[in-house]
């Protein structure tokens, strides 16, 4: 049982000589910032054409709660979806979004996404050129054509050749 060490100070059995330091309350006003932050990012990504919205990083169920979001009319199941959606969004994935609408993010993030783009480009070739072009119309068809096909050889030319056709991914800056 927790004795008085002094007339107005409890220790708890076993802890003598240990202070007891509160800790220290969440601060309720950033907590506030950062909520309407995430709903006017919701908003921001409600409104994006569904096409942009699908190659942004989102989980299944986030991207169903978007979809849903931007159906929506102006009403207060608006805003209580507005409300959802920046809740599921908490911690990083908030910032990885701005990130990624932004254009920017972590250099892994854009070499892993070209890494992933490479191995699509070789599994299935012109299909998968098709569709790296439709994610990124600014690309040069026949130079990503041509890099594919000598980096589908072998030895040190086709090594170069894949690491050039990464790098020209990773430039295009595709998550």
């Amino acid at each position: 049982m927790a004795r008085k060490r002094s007339p107005f100070q409890w220790v708890a059995d076993g802890v003598e000589g240990e202070v007891h330091v509160p800790q220290p309350r969440p601060d309720r006003n950033a907590a506030r910032v950062e909520g309407a932050a995430l709903e006017d990012l919701a908003v921001e990504l409600s409104r994006l054409p569904p096409e942009r919205r699908a190659a942004l990083p989102l989980r299944p169920e986030l991207a169903e709660a978007i979809d849903l979001l931007a159906q929506m009319s102006l009403d207060g199941a608006r805003r209580r979806q507005i409300r959802h959606v920046s809740r599921m969004m908490r911690g990083d994935e908030g910032e990885e979004l701005r990130a990624a609408l932004a254009g920017e993010g972590p250099p892994d993030a854009f070499r892993l996404a070209a890494q992933g783009w490479l191995r699509r480009l070789r599994a299935e070739g012109d299909q998968g050129v098709q569709a790296l072009l439709d994610a990124a119309p600014g690309l040069d068809r026949q130079q990503v054509r041509n890099l594919l096909r000598q980096a589908r050889g072998e030895g040190a030319p086709a090594q170069r050749a894949a690491r050039r056709l990464e790098e020209l991914l990773t430039e295009a800056r595709l998550v």
